[in-house]
């Protein structure tokens, strides 16, 4: 064999390694994504997570705060607006065991309900009502004192999956937002992450209440599939 040619098969042989290794990467990603919740169904030690919710975009939740996860240099890592971790990792299958740095070990697995994650999502849907309720609760309860809205800290409100004083928040199913407008209203904002059965991902319930009056509306999304989850939430008062 010639050098020319051996060099030629040296370069496809490199060419066919680094696609291999970067096809490996994506699916051992991908093995990651889904819902886990500790073997035995115990707390996890200190340290370690009870359950984790990972999506494939890199973002996840787990115990109600939103995150985003990655797999570098071996590791499994996980980072919020509260800190960052990163841990040892085995995954086979549907089993994950996560290992610390102090050497403390946790096993995951997928759960095994008799409910479809449709089920699952549309009685998680039934979340946002209780949720905006508060919201409008304690706006009302902020006009009497105060003559104007409030600003979600400032009415004591705290959205589901947020930290304290935290304008945003984040379930398995919703992101939630709420504030104060340009124009000095009141809005409180949902919005599915996921798709719940035919309603698809990114639609929103919106309430919004006037600065001075209180007067509130609130609307559903204009799909009909996600309007049917929620049928009382135009009625919220």
């Amino acid at each position: 064999m010639s050098k020319a040619v051996s060099k030629l098969a040296l370069a496809a042989g490199i060419v066919l390694a680094m696609a291999f290794t970067f096809s490996c990467s994506g699916s051992g990603e991908s093995a990651f994504v889904g819902k886990w919740v500790t073997e035995d169904g115990s707390s996890a030690p200190s340290g370690l997570p009870d359950n984790l919710e990972l999506f494939k975009d890199g973002t996840g939740i787990i115990e109600g705060i939103s995150i985003s996860w990655k797999v570098e240099n071996k590791r499994f890592v996980i980072s919020s607006s509260l800190q960052g971790s990163a841990y040892d990792y085995e995954i086979s299958g549907k089993k994950l065991t996560l290992t610390d740095d102090e050497g403390e070990k946790a096993i995951y697995v997928k759960p095994q309900k008799g409910k479809t994650l449709t089920d699952e999502t549309k009685e998680n849907a039934n979340e946002i009502g209780p949720a905006a309720g508060t919201w409008i609760k304690l706006q009302q309860a902020y006009i009497v004192e105060f003559g104007e809205v409030g600003d979600c800290p400032q009415i004591g409100y705290t959205p589901p999956g947020a930290s304290m004083s935290s304008n945003n928040g984040a379930t398995t199913i919703f992101t939630y937002e709420c504030g104060i407008s340009q124009d000095g209203n009141a809005y409180w904002i949902a919005k599915n992450r996921v798709d719940i059965d035919k309603c698809k991902a990114g639609n929103n319930w919106i309430v919004n209440m006037n600065k001075k009056s209180g007067e509130i509306v609130a609307k559903q999304p204009d799909d009909k599939n996600c309007a049917e989850l929620t049928p009382n939430f135009n009625k919220l008062q």
